[in-house]
């Protein structure tokens, strides 16, 4: 089951933070160093809107939108969906403009804070119904949903720089169109449909319920992820914004790439087994998810630290080169570390409804990344930055670990530990090995390497328990 409805979301699960990456490397050949701030902090307004306007209603419809599949709790369901949206969205849009504005000092006219208003709310629409159609299991809409937007986004946006003009404000009502194709289109797939307003008290006092914990939580993850941002903002300007931002977002990009790939089956997957198997089979199988994502993350991780120079010798900007080799690697950290807590022991707190615990292991990353990336920043410039906002990840991920064993019984098998840790030794001491080379052939060379390295270790580490597991399900 995990594997079949792993394969099935794949699709959308890679194009999206695929374009999302590619975005943040070839923008960097268009903007300026300070139209590349303003367009990363429009982004960060975007989702601190998203955080604390749409997504305690996002979890509520990720959790229960399966179990309103007869017509009459659909028709339920599709009614105060409508009334929510309608109503969200104009908060949404004044809120995005107030606060684009109050996170810079630079100009802004009314039409750029048009723009980042339909940036916001399309991009939070879109966000929103790619949760419901993956809980839906409307595999088709999902992918629309999910990858349209940033496919189409890239793919506008180059022309909207190269040819309409080279600022921030055209990079968003590219991405503002190119979101709401894809909502036109995702949205003939899914079970909803439109339909007279109505605030169901019972339903939406149930989602308050189960998703007002996740806004204290959700706006602290916001700041964990753009308070780095924001203090950068602060002490080096829009220009310090615009020369952390490709790193930055790489990492948290990659570590969110990476888990994507299973999350989208693995949190159905483990409600699945509690509402069937209780709690033991989901733990059971939350452990095999911690298992899978720590299997993809440490070796994306370790292996893009080592190629980070070359890398962003041959695709980044000679601006934004020498800044994002050397915060690449801190950036990678943190976002693995992000993409664990977030898809490991935070999801056992989801599963088993500790939302207010969520909250407290945001709260701690949170306040540990303002903290400790105000001192970086300080004390040791932009490096310092990425090196606490790497260190407050590491705090909250093991935090997280903590709450979720003693709450949930959330566990990792030690063995499963031991044999991701050996062949990514492994891998990084293959790769550290070989000759330094330039352009493409020294990008090539240690990529291929550790892919055939980790591929070989892993394959010779897991293959007792596979064997082992196969032979279980013969049985």
């Amino acid at each position: 089951m995990l594997l079949g409805r792993t394969l099935r979301t794949l699709p959308g699960q890679i194009a999206g933070p695929l374009a999302q990456m590619a975005a943040a490397v070839a923008f960097t050949h268009y903007l300026s160093v300070e139209a590349l701030g303003i367009y990363a902090l429009a982004w960060a307004a975007q989702e601190l809107v998203y955080y604390g306007i749409v997504a305690w209603w996002t979890a509520y419809v990720q959790r229960h939108a399966a179990a309103h599949g007869a017509p009459e709790a659909l028709a339920r369901l599709n009614a105060a969906e409508t009334a929510v949206q309608i109503g969200s969205a104009i908060v949404q849009a004044i809120l995005a403009a107030a606060a684009i504005a109050a996170f810079t000092d630079a100009p802004l006219g009314t039409d750029f804070l048009a723009a980042v208003a339909a940036f916001t709310v399309t991009r939070n629409l879109a966000t929103h119904f790619a949760a419901r159609a993956r809980a839906e299991d409307s595999d088709l809409a999902f992918t629309i949903l999910q990858a349209g937007g940033p496919l189409g986004g890239l793919a506008l946006g180059l022309v909207a720089l190269a040819f309409v003009s080279p600022t921030a404000e055209a990079l968003l009502l590219a991405y503002a169109l190119a979101q709401g194709l894809s909502l036109a289109g995702g949205l003939v797939f899914m079970r909803f449909r439109p339909a007279r307003p109505r605030f169901d008290r019972v339903m939406l006092s149930a989602s308050w319920f189960y998703g007002a914990p996740l806004i204290a939580a959700n706006l602290l993850e916001w700041l964990a992820n753009h308070g780095v941002r924001l203090i950068v903002e602060m002490g080096a300007g829009a220009a310090g914004v615009g020369l952390v931002t490709t790193a930055w977002w790489l990492g948290l990009r990659i570590g969110a790439f990476v888990s994507l790939l299973v999350t989208g089956a693995t949190f159905a997957a483990a409600i699945r087994e509690l509402d069937h198997h209780g709690a033991e089979g989901a733990r059971a199988q939350l452990a095999d998810n911690g298992a899978l994502l720590l299997f993809l993350l440490a070796p994306a991780i370790a292996g893009g630290a080592l190629v980070a120079a070359p890398f962003a010798a041959l695709a980044v900007a000679e601006p934004f080169r020498a800044a994002t080799a050397a915060l690449l690697p801190l950036a990678l950290a943190a976002g693995g570390l992000k993409a664990f807590r977030e898809h490991g022991p935070e999801q056992a707190l989801l599963v088993f409804g500790r939302t207010r615990a969520a909250a407290l292991t945001a709260l701690i990353e949170a306040a540990s990344t303002v903290a400790l990336c105000a001192l970086g920043l300080a004390l040791w410039g932009l490096p310092g930055a990425l090196g606490g906002a790497a260190l407050a990840s590491l705090i909250g991920a093991a935090s997280a670990q903590a709450l979720a064993a003693r709450l949930t019984g959330y566990f990792l098998r030690r063995g499963d530990l031991a044999r991701i840790a050996a062949a990514t030794a492994l891998m990084t001491g293959a790769v550290a090995l070989l000759p330094q080379g330039d352009g493409w052939r020294g990008l090539a060379l240690p990529v291929l390497a550790g892919v055939l390295v980790y591929g070989l270790a892993a394959a010779a580490l897991w293959w007792p328990r596979l064997r082992a597991w196969r032979a279980a399900r013969r049985r």
